[in-house]
C-alpha cells in the first residue's frame, strides 16, 4: 500500500492561490455594493438576485425570518422596514448559482 505525498507549493503557486483569494474577495465585495445599491434604491427588484432554490435568512434581536422562493424572499424584502443601508463588513463565500 501506498503512502501519498504532499507535493511542496511552489511560490509561483502561492501567488495564484493568494489571487484567486483577492478576485473572489473583490468580486464578493462588488456584489455586495450593488445588492444593497439595488435593496435601497429599488427594493421591488432585490428578489431577482435569488432563485426558487435560493433561502433568505433574516435575523434581528431574537426573532428569525426565512424565506425558501424567490416569491416569498420578494414578500420578506417588502416588509422591511428600514430607514438607511451601512455596510459595515463583508464575507464573502464562494457559490456555484
Amino acid at each position: 500500500m501506498t503512502t501519498p505525498s504532499h507535493l511542496p507549493i511552489t511560490a509561483a503557486q502561492a501567488r495564484i492561490s493568494i489571487y484567486i483569494y483577492t478576485v473572489s474577495v473583490s468580486v464578493g465585495t462588488y456584489f455586495v455594493g450593488h445588492y444593497y445599491q439595488v435593496l435601497q434604491t429599488q427594493p421591488d427588484y432585490a428578489h431577482q438576485f435569488y432563485s426558487d432554490r435560493s433561502t433568505l435568512l433574516r435575523v434581528y434581536s431574537h426573532n428569525r425570518e426565512t424565506a425558501t422562493s424567490m416569491f416569498q424572499i420578494h414578500a420578506l424584502v417588502m416588509s422591511l422596514n428600514y430607514t438607511g443601508i451601512e455596510i459595515k463588513t463583508v464575507h464573502a463565500l464562494e457559490s456555484w448559482d
